[in-house]
């Protein structure tokens, strides 16, 4: 599976970024070439794919790549490093987002079509996409699968989760894998049982 692009995200205040502190953040994020700066308060450290994000509202974590290569201990680690920089409080909402394709070798256009054939006949359908909407005690969000518009031999994934109530910052390595690795496990068998 390749992940397209994919968004680790602490939903909080951010607040104003004083200069002081972002010479202190260009000095900790020194290994990110690239600085885009776009006010104080929406700013982005780059690194090839990869890149720290910080906007009034959320700091975010992204990224691309087969799902084997995303390294969610770094990235966790990442993050919590800039809520140290920042002296954020330690209590946050996570909200995990990401775009995957993953090959099928046969055609989802054609299959997904058979899923409902009499609907699809009707609004003649070149494809179907599906909507899962999830809640639980942990989490809440969407997920969709449908064909690869540019390759229909490949399954599209848009995973989007946040945590149902706040987490510990620094605790949060154990429930940002449990969500990654639950997402993946899902959308595969997810979409294993709708295109057989």
């Amino acid at each position: 599976m390749y992940i397209l692009n994919s968004n680790f995200t602490f939903l909080k205040n951010v607040g104003d970024i004083s200069e002081v502190k972002l010479n202190e953040l260009k000095e900790a994020f020194k290994n990110y070439p690239e600085f885009i700066y776009q006010g104080k308060n929406n700013l982005l450290f780059r690194k090839g794919v990869s890149g720290i994000v910080i906007q009034p509202n959320q700091l975010t974590y992204v990224t691309q790549g087969d799902v084997e290569q995303i390294d969610l201990e770094f990235i966790i680690s990442e993050l919590q490093k800039l809520h140290e920089l920042l002296n954020l409080s330690q209590s946050s909402v996570f909200g995990l987002r990401f775009e995957a394709i993953e090959n099928r070798n046969t055609n989802l256009m054609e299959k997904s079509r058979l899923i409902i054939k009499d609907v699809s006949d009707i609004i003649e359908a070149q494809g179907i996409g599906f909507r899962f909407m999830i809640k639980n005690e942990k989490f809440f969000g969407d997920i969709h699968i449908e064909p690869f518009i540019k390759d229909p031999q490949k399954s599209f994934f848009n995973v989007i989760l946040q945590s149902s109530a706040n987490i510990n910052v620094n605790e949060s390595h154990a429930f940002v894998r449990e969500l990654f690795d639950w997402s993946l496990e899902k959308i595969k068998k997810a979409a294993n049982e709708l295109y057989k």
